[in-house]
């Protein structure tokens, strides 16, 4: 396994020059979010799919007779003659995604990273880990000097994990970036209380706080020309603003018999 890409990432600004492609792997590749990065991975200009790994049961087979293609787009010719692998750190590659189901990420993910493989993961098991970067490239790219500090932590060699936050954090976070950016926003540690607060109301702990009132809380922390973008939205989507919280919300709702 070249560690090549972990040790000089400037490389992969070079790599539409000199024609080379970095050699990518795909875990847990024959499940839906394993189809979607093979398919990504189809005429990338800077990667090149050279392996698949899912479990036991589909080891050995070809990727095509695998996995059970629910894609509308077919199944990439490069993809479809792979053989699928078991899931071990012998894999002919610079770098591994990781679509695994977290039942199983955890440790394999750690595994490979032990094996010096750089894991880009879109499993949660490492995402609350203090030295693996949560990534979103266009927000915190900066955020990747904690690989550093993961390698030494960890006693990994050339390899890490990085990994990205759930689907609605990433939408939500790439449209506040620019806002940020050109207006500001205030009030982050109150905010960040306010995301606590909600996180322990999604585990079952009990709390003072409803959703309505963090959103309030966190709106008029805004800028005036946020708050009328959101209240122009808010208007036509939810009637009722933000004065109504998430408990009146549901009281109000129709209940079935």
């Amino acid at each position: 396994m070249s560690a090549s890409a972990s040790e000089n990432p400037a490389q992969f600004r070079t790599v539409a020059a000199n024609g080379k492609k970095f050699k990518a792997g795909v875990l847990g590749a024959t499940g839906l979010v394993g189809q979607r990065l093979v398919s990504l991975l189809a005429n990338h200009p800077w990667f090149e799919l050279t392996e698949v790994a899912a479990s036991e049961r589909s080891a050995t087979k070809r990727y095509a007779e695998a996995a059970r293609w629910h894609l509308d787009t077919p199944i990439p010719e490069r993809a479809r003659d792979l053989i699928v692998k078991p899931l071990g750190p012998t894999l002919d590659c610079d770098f591994v995604f990781s679509a695994l189901d977290s039942s199983v990420a955890g440790p394999a993910e750690e595994e490979f990273a032990r094996a010096g493989y750089p894991v880009v993961s879109n499993s949660k098991n490492h995402r609350m880990a203090a030295d693996v970067p949560l990534l979103i490239p266009e927000v915190n790219a900066a955020h990747l000097d904690a690989i550093l500090v993961q390698q030494k932590n960890r006693g990994y060699s050339s390899g890490f994990i990085v990994t990205n936050p759930n689907c609605s954090t990433a939408g939500l976070v790439l449209v506040l970036k620019p806002l940020a950016d050109a207006f500001g926003l205030a009030g982050h540690s109150e905010q960040c209380s306010a995301l606590h607060q909600w996180r322990r109301r999604k585990n079952g702990e009990r709390t003072a706080k409803t959703f309505g009132q963090m959103g309030r809380q966190t709106f008029y922390r805004c800028g005036p020309g946020i708050k009328r973008a959101l209240q122009s939205r808010l208007r036509s989507r939810w009637p009722y603003g933000m004065r109504q919280p998430l408990a009146e919300k549901n009281r109000l709702a129709p209940r079935s018999p």
